[in-house]
């Protein structure tokens, strides 16, 4: 990796960090697009900018916490702030919501309301600083509790599977706090050899798959593909499942992906070709993301087939078919079909 670009990636989340006040939040997003920008165009591949740009975030993130409790005084009892979806497993791209929670440890049950006015200033602040609330409510201030709650809710996932809620769960992300996490990790793991909760993930991992070739053949006018529907998640969602039954109850798709290759779940062969099929797919939603922001336009996950070039789109299709492919035997192994 070029020595400026290892310069970027160390400098760029302290400059978040830096921020000296609420007037400056605004500045965050052009601040990580110009990163995003400048790595992809000094060779960096898309899970290289998506990590720095979820440093980015966790600094902004630890900087807003700072002034919550700088403003609300000193906490009652030890607490962690976690990050789920995307900026859990440290894939953030420019398009993004929050996805965030508070636990704390039982004894601050009885102080509920300083946590509680935590989170609604983190929250707050993160939507002037151009990272808009959850459409789903995954948030820390709905998303906020004892640890002993969070525990009960863990467990449920394994016990009585819930694919949406586990997804959630097993994306998670220490940002802040230092709460041990122990009794959360300990019910999670229990999910590796839930034969019921890897079938649940798979069935919901299925129900996204790749657009038909035919579509990815037609080039004129408005036709679309959304990179992140058809491309990222059945990935991600895949490798999360596949990542569990390894042992791998969180992280990077990647290092899931590696998991599930290293216990025999995927052959060298099959790993290298999913693999690289997520690093260009995630980089060109990067590149559509980012032509989108110079155009003017918000942001998006939708790329027309017309802009692509050639090798561009010889390259999506290429990625479609290998998650074709994982999808079709990931069905038999977890007796996920329908």
């Amino acid at each position: 990796m070029l020595r400026s670009m290892s310069i970027a990636g160390a400098t760029s989340p302290l400059r978040a960090a830096r921020l000296r006040s609420r007037a400056e939040l605004s500045h965050h997003p052009r601040l990580v697009a110009r990163v995003a920008a400048e790595l992809l165009a000094r060779g960096a591949d898309g899970p290289e900018v998506a990590r720095l740009v979820a440093r980015m975030n966790d600094a902004l993130v630890r900087r807003l916490l700072s002034w919550a409790r700088a403003e609300l005084g000193p906490a009652p009892a030890p607490w962690a702030w976690l990050a789920f979806g995307s900026e859990g497993r440290m894939e953030q791209t420019l398009l993004t919501d929050q996805d965030n929670a508070l636990v704390y440890a039982d004894e601050g049950e009885a102080s509920r309301a300083w946590y509680a006015a935590l989170a609604e200033r983190v929250n707050a602040d993160l939507v002037a600083a151009g990272i808009p609330e959850c459409s789903g409510g995954h948030m820390a201030k709905l998303e906020h509790g004892p640890l002993a709650r969070w525990v009960r809710r863990f467990a449920a996932c394994v016990d009585r599977p819930d694919a949406h809620d586990a997804e959630i769960l097993l994306d998670r992300r220490r940002i802040a706090g230092r709460l041990s996490l122990e009794p959360l990790e300990a019910e999670i793991a229990r999910g590796a050899g839930a034969p019921l909760l890897l079938r649940s993930l798979a069935v919901e991992a299925l129900e996204l798959s790749p657009p038909s070739p035919l579509l990815l053949s037609l080039r004129r006018g408005g036709t679309e593909v959304d990179v992140k529907r058809h491309g990222i998640s059945p990935i991600v969602f895949l490798a999360r499942c596949h990542g569990l039954e390894a042992g791998a109850t969180s992280g990077p798709t990647l290092a899931r992906l590696a998991a599930a290759r290293e216990a025999g779940l995927l052959s060298a062969e099959v790993h290298a070709a999913i693999a690289g099929a997520y690093r260009f797919v995630l980089g060109l939603q990067l590149r559509v993301q980012l032509r989108a922001i110079e155009a003017g336009e918000p942001p998006t996950n939708k790329v027309r087939l017309a802009a692509l070039t050639s090798p561009e789109r010889a390259s999506l299709a290429s990625a479609f078919r290998t998650v074709k492919r994982w999808q079709t035997r990931a069905a038999w192994h977890y007796q996920a079909v329908t």
